[in-house]
């Protein structure tokens, strides 16, 4: 089986293509939209699915790194998928104090 989410054929990835969102360039995040969080020196953004390997594998990365990060579930909140143009998990983007992207991880 090849994976479709890709340019170049390939064994099937895990990563997972949302349906429904047109995904673009994030650039900033509304910190309202991720909860409470201490931002100070930047917060890693990953929008995650729970199906997705690749996804518990960035999980378990920034875990090990010690790096703060918060997670969306985009099964559970399609909304912000589709307000940030999330089309493809993972997505991780680090976030400073105001918001805007600073760095991208993933995707």
């Amino acid at each position: 089986m090849l994976c479709t989410h890709h340019a170049t054929p390939h064994r099937v990835c895990g990563r997972a293509r949302l349906r429904g969102v047109s995904g673009r360039r994030l650039d900033r995040v509304e910190l309202s939209d991720i909860g409470p969080i201490e931002v100070g020196g930047g917060v890693v953004v990953a929008f995650s699915h729970p199906l997705c390997t690749d996804c518990a594998r960035l999980e378990a990365a920034l875990r090990a790194e010690g790096r703060r990060y918060v997670t969306i579930d985009v099964r559970d909140r399609p909304d912000l998928a589709r307000k940030y143009g999330i089309a493809l998990v993972p997505t991780a983007v680090e976030v400073g104090a105001s918001g805007a992207v600073i760095g991208r991880i993933a995707a």
